[in-house]
């Protein structure tokens, strides 16, 4: 009996220690696990902060001739808003122009009234008035930048050229008064492009028909020439695909568009490159609509970022850190060889969901 106890006692302390063994080498395991995550977790913070800095580098070290800029998200907050121009400066790029977007619409004075919202898919986000239009330009100014202003006019197809000289006299004497010494003003964009110009719900969708447009386009130049306001440069930026004809139901291209582009003092497209086309498709596109207008005038990327998803096929596109410092050097590298491309405005960078390049 006693001798059935003691070996009872045994078998209770090897299990004991069996039991003792197995935490520990559980524990281990986890702590170990949770070092692994965390040192991935450093690596891979270490590894955004290279993408960072290699556009930091690229853009710090390109030509002076080339204008680089930024998306300036004016009314976009929160958690999922990427940044601002005054952030990317003081995380160290060395922008030249800062990029907001807004839709207004002209009326026969010449002022600006907020459309505000049309129906379920157009909401009016980002509608603005005249005295926000000045703030926000004179923002971008306080911070020595090139205001770049995406203005899109609701009433497009419809506005007079009164109304619109108006506008440009207006606008002009408050530039000047604010000592802000020029502007490139944007009046629409994505024109071949039947969608609104974000998911938020803009004011109305991009597409504006050629015949239209080229119209409307020479009679924004005049109302411009008209009221002298030579601190105003125009500007347009294309959907990307000059030679897309599915962009729209009336199959018109980027060469449909070419009469309204010439009365531009700059034309742009709107262009984020896939990773398995790459930067190459993006100045590509940009050399044909260059090559169109006999090389009269310069181009610029008005829009331009690494795209995300496959729209095609309906899926997510991974970019990996990698994969993005070597677009940002690709991109870098061709704007030496495309001289023409006079600018490149960086969209979907910095901080929060909405960056597409982080800053950390």
């Amino acid at each position: 009996m006693r001798e059935r106890l003691s070996d009872e006692i045994k078998m209770k302390k090897l299990i004991c220690i069996f039991l003792a063994f197995t935490s520990f080498m559980f524990g281990c395991s986890i702590n170990s696990g949770l070092a692994m995550g965390n040192i991935s977790l450093v690596e891979e913070k270490a590894a955004t902060q290279e993408v960072w800095a290699t556009l930091v580098n690229e853009t710090n070290n390109v030509s002076e001739s080339v204008i680089v800029g930024c998306w300036d998200p004016t009314y976009w907050s929160g958690t999922g808003a990427p940044g601002h121009h005054d952030d990317f400066i003081k995380w160290g790029l060395r922008i030249k122009t800062a990029h907001p977007q807004f839709f207004t619409s002209i009326n026969s004075s010449g002022d600006l009234i907020k459309p505000g919202r049309q129906d379920e898919k157009h909401q009016g986000t980002y509608s603005i008035d005249y005295q926000e239009l000045i703030r926000a330009t004179k923002e971008i100014s306080d911070n020595n930048l090139l205001p770049t202003i995406g203005l899109f006019i609701h009433n497009f197809e419809t506005v007079t050229g009164s109304a619109l000289e108006k506008f440009f006299a207006k606008f002009s004497a408050d530039l000047k008064k604010n000592r802000i010494s020029k502007v490139v003003l944007i009046p629409a964009w994505d024109i071949q492009g039947e969608w609104p110009a974000w998911e938020e719900g803009a004011t109305r969708d991009c597409y504006i028909d050629s015949t239209i447009f080229n119209k409307q386009m020479w009679k924004i130049k005049r109302a411009r020439d008209n009221a002298n306001a030579d601190n105003i440069d125009l500007g347009i930026a294309l959907a990307a695909g000059f030679d897309n004809k599915y962009l729209n139901k009336e199959r018109e291209s980027g060469q449909d568009y070419l009469e309204g582009l010439r009365a531009c003092d700059i034309v742009g497209i709107n262009y984020y490159p896939t990773k398995e086309k790459g930067p190459f498709a993006a100045f590509e596109d940009a050399r044909k609509l260059w090559s169109a207008l006999e090389g009269q005038k310069p181009v610029a990327f008005f829009e331009y970022s690494i795209e995300t998803y496959d729209w095609i096929n309906k899926k997510n596109i991974e970019w990996t850190n990698k994969d993005k410092i070597k677009f940002i050097k690709d991109s870098y590298k061709l704007l030496e060889e495309y001289l023409f491309v006079t600018q490149i405005h960086w969209w979907f960078i910095g901080k929060g969901s909405g960056a597409r390049i982080n800053y950390e």
